[in-house]
């Protein structure tokens, strides 16, 4: 079983788990600069039933997409992958949505042990006054 992430909008998230190239659960929320409150609990019901250590590897969007989302969705399949020793593995764009991911995660594997965000521009991070 795998689970996929999806935070590259800053307004819709989405978390699937995944079994050959199947889509078992899928939960998806209004984001609005929340992810990071909520992804967590998100992920916590889909495995409801299943054991967390069934989780073979994670599948995370890289990008692009918006700063703190794109870094909330890596920093926990990181964490998950460091937690569970598994991989993590960064998706492609071309791959458009979940749906599409499912049906080739199956063969994919770890080009390291943590993946980084690819932001769609540079971060506007302000000096403070």
């Amino acid at each position: 079983m795998y689970l996929i992430i999806d935070s590259r909008d800053k307004n819709k998230t989405e978390a699937a788990l995944v079994a050959g190239n199947k889509i078992m659960a899928k939960k998806s929320f209004s984001a609005k600069y929340q992810a990071s409150e909520k992804l967590l609990n998100i992920i916590d019901g889909l495995l409801t039933g299943k054991k967390l250590t069934r989780v073979k590897k994670i599948f995370v969007f890289a990008g692009p997409g918006s700063f703190t989302s794109l870094r909330t969705g890596a920093t926990l399949a990181n964490t998950f992958s460091y937690l569970l020793k598994i991989p993590v593995i960064s998706l492609p764009a071309k791959y458009k949505d979940i749906e599409k991911a499912a049906l080739y995660v199956n063969g994919m594997k770890s080009a390291g042990k943590r993946i980084m965000p690819r932001y769609g521009k540079k971060p506007n991070i302000t000096k403070s006054k």
